[in-house]
C-alpha cells in the first residue's frame, strides 16, 4: 500500500492527489515497479578441444644386414669355389710360377669370396667364407696337381716327370743338410718304391698347405668386404 509523502496517509491504488492533504503525487516510472532483471549470462566459452595426437609412423624397416640373410648352402658355393680353384690351380701348377704358390693359394680363397659376392650380391658370412676357402682350396689343389703332372711330363719328356723333379729337389736339400739321415732318406727316395711314396708325401703336404692358405685368404677377404659394405 502506497502512502502520501507529505502526510503519510494511505493512498488508493490509483491516485494522482492525496485525498487528505491534496498533495500532488508524482508519477512513478514503470521501470521502478518492474523488478530488475539480471542480464542473461553468456554461455561459458570452452577452449577448443585439442586434436588427438597423430598415430606414430611405423618404424622404417632397416636394410637387411649380412648376418640377417639366410645362409647359402654348400652346393650353391661350388660355382664360385670351382672358378677360383681353376684360376689358382693353373698358376700354382706351372713350374715357373709355382715359386709363388703362397700367393696363389691365398688368392684362391680371396677370389672365391669375390665370386660369391658377385653371384649372390652380398658379402660371405664368416662360416661361409671358411667353407668357400676349403672348397676352393680343394679344387685348386686338384687342378695344380694335374697341371704339375702334365707340365713336368712335357718338360722332362717322361710320363712321371714329376717324380724326377721331386727327387732332384730332395737331392739338393740332402746335399745342403749333409747328414747321415739325409743319405738314408735319399736311398729310400731313389728306390723303385720311393717314387710313389715321394709323390704321395708331396701331394698330402701340398693339399694341407693349399687348404690352410686358401681358408686364410677367404676369411681375410670376407672380413674386409663386410667392413667396407
Amino acid at each position: 500500500m502506497e502512502r502520501c509523502p507529505h502526510c503519510n496517509a494511505e493512498l488508493p491504488p490509483v491516485a494522482h492527489f492525496c485525498p487528505i492533504c491534496g498533495t500532488k503525487l508524482s508519477a512513478q516510472p514503470a521501470s521502478a515497479a518492474e523488478p530488475e532483471r539480471e542480464p542473461a549470462s553468456e554461455p561459458e566459452q570452452r577452449p577448443p578441444a585439442e586434436p588427438p595426437p597423430a598415430a606414430p609412423a611405423p618404424p622404417s624397416t632397416p636394410p637387411a644386414r649380412d648376418w640377417q640373410t639366410p645362409p647359402v648352402t654348400a652346393s650353391m658355393m661350388l660355382g664360385p669355389a670351382f672358378m677360383a680353384g681353376i684360376a689358382a690351380g693353373v698358376l700354382a701348377g706351372v713350374p715357373e710360377l709355382s715359386d709363388f704358390c703362397c700367393l696363389w693359394t691365398l688368392g684362391c680363397g680371396a677370389l672365391a669370396v669375390f665370386f660369391f659376392r658377385v653371384q649372390f650380391g652380398r658379402s660371405a658370412l664368416p662360416h661361409e667364407a671358411g667353407r668357400l676357402g676349403m672348397l676352393s682350396g680343394f679344387f685348386g689343389f686338384a687342378v695344380a696337381f694335374l697341371v704339375a703332372l702334365i707340365s713336368h711330363a712335357l718338360i722332362r719328356r717322361q710320363l712321371w716327370g714329376l717324380v724326377e723333379f721331386l727327387r732332384d729337389e730332395f737331392r739338393q736339400r740332402a746335399e745342403l743338410m749333409n747328414s747321415p739321415n739325409a743319405e738314408r732318406v735319399m736311398e729310400v727316395v731313389n728306390s723303385p718304391g720311393g717314387g710313389p711314396f715321394l709323390v704321395l708325401a708331396w701331394a698330402l703336404t701340398y693339399l694341407f698347405g693349399f687348404l690352410a692358405m686358401s681358408i686364410l685368404g677367404a676369411l681375410l677377404t670376407g672380413a674386409i668386404l663386410r667392413r667396407r659394405h
